[in-house]
């Protein structure tokens, strides 16, 4: 400290994140509801520093209720905490991620440096342009003096694309210069502060399969469909002897028969085999006649009453309604219908004389 001036001041090194969607009724400046946040939280009491708005509020929507917050904890093991578990803020669940370290764009020129410094920093003090160049339009005026409607007249400046401005997250200038500065220092790599602790040691990269002994033997197939089966391209290939016409896959007579489902070879001790048109033919006219000569053999003919001497026919309903009624419930001026005799009832004898 003796190699310092009396002004000078003394800071620890603090890890910021970033907590996304947080109610904008949170009051970063005080103390108190920073304190409700670890008590909240179950983190570490007096963990957390300070927290400031990612966004000024003065640039805020009418309409807006949440916000990104950007926190600073004075250890990694605290910062690793609200990472992995997240924290409430204002009575509300928000995640947590770590903030990486982005390319500085010149307020002035609005590009991450220019001619011999491409690619350097540099601020809008340093800037050696003339004119001031607005990052929503991309013309030479300030952007709070900007008129014109970003939701349709936005340029960047830096990609040379219409349709956004030069801070927007997605533009191909500001990704390949997050991955440059990303390359340096490789912190983007690590989700998580590296401590001591191993859990933090995992990384976002994605790690190649590991190398199989043969890989040929292997056939790379295509799934298809919610039922699982694959189609044509996804079966293997026939193992058995070549057809000997030469063409295509074998079928009929020119292999062992196979599935619909995989085209696997069943061999040749099948359970089942499709019959040939001569056998079918020589089966359905054995069937026929044996129909047509059990058809054609005299059947025994035999009454109800032969077979059954006991039970006595039922009597041939042809009269009226009153037929059935007993004698007493008849009208008195009804006239019995005759019926016809039944070839079961014996018919009376005639005698004619000569």
């Amino acid at each position: 400290m003796q190699n310092f001036s009396a002004l000078s001041t003394l800071k620890d090194y603090e890890y910021r994140v970033l907590a996304e969607f947080v109610p904008i009724t949170f009051l970063p400046d005080s103390r108190a509801m920073l304190e409700d946040v670890e008590r909240d939280s179950g983190a570490q009491i007096g963990g957390l520093v300070r927290a400031e708005w990612a966004k000024s509020p003065e640039k805020r929507h009418a309409l807006q209720r949440l916000a990104h917050l950007k926190l600073y904890f004075n250890s990694a093991e605290t910062a690793n905490y609200a990472i992995r578990n997240g924290l409430y803020v204002a009575g509300k669940k928000v995640s947590i991620r770590k903030m990486l370290q982005e390319p500085q764009r010149c307020a002035k020129c609005q590009r991450y440096g220019h001619g011999n410094n491409e690619g350097a920093p540099h601020f809008a003090k340093d800037c050696k342009w003339v004119h001031d160049t607005c990052g929503g339009c991309g013309h030479f005026h300030c952007r709070s003096d900007c008129t014109a409607n970003l939701a349709t007249e936005s340029y960047c400046i830096n990609c040379g694309v219409s349709g956004h401005t030069v801070w927007d997250r997605s533009c191909p200038v500001f990704v390949e210069r997050c991955k440059r500065l990303n390359a340096t220092n490789k912190e983007g790599d690590f989700p998580y502060f590296v401590t001591q602790d191993s859990s933090t040691w995992e990384t976002t990269l994605s790690e190649p399969p590991p190398e199989t002994g043969n890989r040929d033997s292997w056939t790379t197939v295509s799934k298809r469909g919610s039922s699982g089966r694959g189609g044509p391209r996804s079966q293997p290939p026939f193992r058995g002897p070549a057809p000997a016409s030469g063409r295509g896959r074998p079928t009929g007579r020119d292999g062992p028969p196979a599935t619909n489902s995989n085209n696997t070879a069943l061999g040749a001790t099948n359970r089942y085999r499709q019959l040939t048109f001569e056998e079918t033919a020589h089966r359905r006219h054995s069937r026929s006649a044996s129909r047509s000569a059990t058809s054609s053999q005299p059947q025994p003919q035999r009454s109800p009453v032969a077979a059954n001497p006991e039970r006595t026919p039922a009597p041939d309903i042809h009269g009226s309604f009153f037929d059935l009624l007993s004698p007493n419930s008849r009208p008195k001026d009804y006239v019995p219908v005759p019926t016809p005799s039944s070839p079961h009832q014996p018919q009376p004898s005639t005698s004619t004389s000569a």
